[in-house]
Order: structure tokens, then C-alpha cells, then sequence
């Protein structure tokens, strides 16, 4: 029998070896643990980007917001294919700021030149690389563009200077992008930050020309859109249903994956601003009501519905009838497939101007709800007031109201951000005290 001594070098050789087998084995499950917390982390943000409809861990109070310049927020190069945009979605790029959305018709595409150039040229708001060097002088807010690849690179180019971010938004990730010219024909791949199922399209990029020259023939122009501001513009939501369902669907993808500010404030292009210090204006009413502090989200009434309920209670958040109309639902009966848009027992929401709190878990809840409504559920409503009303009444029914754990909504004053009235004129006028305004008809 071989006989080994405890101090043999053959018996000390195999111990080293498990001795470092073993720290190896540490070693790699502290390693495996600490990529699979970056592999989970790096899976939630490209959650994000790709359109979940899970809560992110990363909307939270302690959400670091990044202190960018407009530069590094866009891709000057070519600020209509830039896919590092997608790093400032849902919050994350800067702490308050203005979303516009463009979608649908060239057209209408065409006529927001007239709104760039009414807020540079009226209000004196300059273009990001300027505001961005002065920020005590023109103020914190950013501005932000969703709109799609092809309309900012054939037709909105000339406005990009004046965004902070511009995203765009299509059915896939990836579009090919053809430019042809008298010699050569280049491909080239175009990124989107924003993906709409494809289930939706656009149908002025689905159809034949024939059928694209019947819908410019359906065009018509928006009878109170405010042409003393910012000129004729014509109105996409007046044509077939395909195209004002794919609008509406960018907007509410827009707003539900997109939204680049802790508080993102979305404006209709056709909601003015009344004045060149609006956002500080809007940011007080803010600070006094501890929006980021007490509220997911602001949004108007609708003005039939301001102007007309008989119970006061709807203006009271913490109340059902702040989401469901009764008198309305009353009505309804088996009849919600027919019925009316504007009778719809939850479409008491005007979208012309909503504010959302994007630190809050809920909002983002929120949008989701309501983006998959408009895409979903309620495909026969093309508008999106009843798809945003329904999400906010599911949110109440099973969070409640106003307390800290509630899904808790704050009304916006119509006095200060108005809407235009056949019966009751409002202006931008400093009597009026309008912020916003709304549909301002045409002055004669």
C-alpha cells in the first residue's frame, strides 16, 4: 500500500486545486448574480422602448433626470433617424416640457410650419441650441416632435432646430427609406422610436394613388382652427376613418411610450399659447397645486359637459361621476356599439391639453390602458376622448380616488386654458386670462 505523508507535495497539490475551484465558484455566482441584475435591468429599459405594458421600475421619485444638452438629445446630423432619442422616453429627458404630435396628412403636415413659426416668431421663443444658452432668460422647458419618418424628413426638416427631441414613430422598428435621384437610387435604414402594431397603417402609404386623390378631394378645412395665429390648416380628422384612426393611434402611442419629460405637457397643435411665458405660467399652477407631488395626471372637461351636468360632483376626482356619466350611462343600456361618440357615458375628457406626471408608476398604468383601448378594444370610436376616458374610469375603479395610493387626477381650469365658443368668445387677450386657447376662430 501507498503511503502518503500529510506533508507530501501530492497531497497539497489537489488541495490548492479545490481551494481555487472553490473561489472560482464564488467568484462566478457573485459575477452570474451581478449580469443577471444588469441582463434584468437592461431587459426592463428595452421593455420600455418596445412598447410593454408593464409597470417600469424605473418610473419612480428617485428617477436621475439627465441635465442633456439639445445636441446630445437629438442627432443634428439627422435629427429625423436618430435612434438615441430612445433613451429619453417616458421621463427621461429633462424635468418639464411640451409634446407636439404630427401624423397622417402631408398636408397638415405642411400648415405646422405655421406653428413653429408662430411660437418663434410671435412669441419670441428662439431654437433649442439658443434657449439651451440661456436658460434663465427663455426658461427650463424643452420641446419635443413625434411625428413619422417620412413626414420629418420630406416636409418638417426646417422645424427640427427648434426641438429638443424629435421622435418618430411607425409599424416597425426598421423602415427601408429609398432616395432616388437623376443617377442613383440609394437605400438607407431608418430607425423608429415609437412602434404602432401593425395592424394599424397609414393609409396614405397603403394605397393606391387613385385612392389617395380621393381622400385630398374629402379634405376640408378646420372651421374654427385659429388661421389669425398660425393660417388655414387643414384638418386630417375630417377624412376616412383609417386615416383618423392611425392619427389618433400616433397620438396615443405618442403619449403612452413616448412622453421624454418627468412632466410632459402634450398640446394640440391647434391649442395656442397665449402668451411667450406660458410654460412659466403653466408651471406655477403646477407648484401650487404639488402636481408632481399629489397628481398622475390634468386634463380638461369636455365643454358640453363643464358647461351643462347638473351634478357638481363631477368635477370631484374622489367621485365616480368625475368618470362616468350616469344620466348618460343611464341611456345606454345595450346600446354601446351604436351609440354616439360624444354620448358615451366616459368621454368626459378633452385631450387638447393634457399634463402627465411621469415620475408616477400610475401614470404610465394609465396611458397604457388607454393606448391599448384606442388600438384594441375600441377600434369602432375613432376618436380618442372615449379610449382615454374608459382608462381613466378603470383606473379609479380599482386604485379609487385622490388618496396617496389612488389613481388621482387634477382638472385644468377652463378660464385659463380655454376653449373657443360659438356662444362665448375667448381670446388671447389679457383680460382673458387664457393660457391656452383652444379653437380660436378666424377674426374677421
Amino acid at each position: 500500500m501507498l503511503r502518503i505523508r500529510a506533508s507530501d507535495p501530492r497531497l497539497r497539490m489537489p488541495v490548492v486545486v479545490v481551494l481555487l475551484l472553490l473561489l472560482f465558484t464564488f467568484l462566478s455566482i457573485l459575477f452570474l448574480d451581478n449580469a443577471a441584475n444588469h441582463y434584468v435591468v437592461g431587459i426592463i429599459k428595452e421593455t420600455l422602448v418596445h412598447n410593454s405594458t408593464s409597470t417600469p421600475t424605473t418610473l419612480s421619485q428617485n428617477t436621475s433626470l439627465p441635465s442633456s444638452s439639445s445636441s446630445s438629445m437629438k442627432c443634428n446630423d439627422d435629427p429625423c433617424n436618430c435612434p438615441t432619442a430612445s433613451n429619453f422616453l417616458l421621463g427621461q429627458g429633462g424635468d418639464i416640457g411640451f409634446m407636439y404630435v404630427v401624423a397622417g396628412d402631408t398636408k397638415y403636415a405642411q400648415e405646422f410650419h405655421f406653428v413653429v413659426d408662430y411660437l418663434q416668431n410671435t412669441l419670441h421663443i428662439p431654437d433649442s441650441i439658443t434657449r439651451q444658452k440661456d436658460p434663465e432668460k427663455y426658461g427650463r422647458y424643452k420641446y419635443a416632435l413625434v411625428t413619422e419618418p417620412h413626414l420629418c424628413k420630406d416636409i418638417l426638416l426646417n422645424t427640427t432646430s427648434f426641438f429638443d427631441i424629435i421622435l418618430t414613430v411607425g409599424n416597425v422598428k426598421e423602415i427601408e427609406s429609398t432616395n432616388t435621384s437623376t443617377s442613383t437610387s440609394t437605400s438607407t435604414s431608418i430607425s423608429t422610436n415609437l412602434v404602432i402594431p401593425e395592424l394599424i397603417k397609414n393609409p396614405l402609404l397603403q394605397t393606391s394613388n387613385r385612392h389617395r386623390i380621393m381622400l385630398e378631394k374629402k379634405k376640408k378645412k378646420h372651421k374654427y382652427h385659429p388661421t389669425n395665429v398660425i393660417g388655414d390648416v387643414y384638418d386630417p380628422y375630417s377624412q376616412n376613418h383609417d386615416l383618423l384612426y392611425w392619427v389618433k393611434s400616433v397620438k396615443a402611442t405618442a403619449l403612452a411610450n413616448g412622453s421624454p419629460f418627468a412632466t410632459t405637457i402634450f398640446l394640440d397643435s391647434d391649442n395656442v399659447p397665449c402668451h411667450a411665458n406660458f410654460g412659466k405660467q403653466i408651471e406655477t399652477l403646477l407648484e401650487k397645486a404639488s402636481f408632481q407631488d399629489s397628481f398622475d395626471i390634468a386634463t380638461s372637461m369636455v365643454k358640453s359637459y363643464n358647461m351643462n351636468h347638473k351634478n357638481k360632483n363631477y368635477k370631484n376626482m374622489n367621485k365616480i361621476e368625475h368618470w362616468l356619466r350616469k344620466d348618460q350611462w343611464d341611456e345606454v343600456k345595450w346600446k354601446l356599439d351604436s351609440i354616439k361618440q360624444v354620448d358615451l357615458p366616459f368621454n368626459s375628457h378633452n385631450t387638447r391639453t393634457v399634463i402627465l406626471n411621469m415620475k408616477s408608476p400610475k401614470t404610465y398604468e394609465f396611458l397604457q390602458r388607454y393606448r391599448n383601448n384606442m388600438i384594441y378594444e375600441l377600434r369602432g370610436k375613432t376618436m380618442d376622448q372615449p379610449s382615454f376616458g374608459k382608462a381613466g374610469l378603470s383606473m379609479f375603479l380599482e386604485y379609487g380616488g385622490g388618496s396617496e395610493s389612488g389613481f388621482r387626477s387634477m382638472i385644468l381650469d377652463d378660464d385659463r386654458f380655454c376653449e373657443h365658443d360659438t356662444k362665448y368668445t375667448r381670446t388671447c387677450k389679457e383680460e382673458d386670462s387664457c393660457i391656452l386657447l383652444h379653437k380660436e376662430i378666424r377674426s374677421k
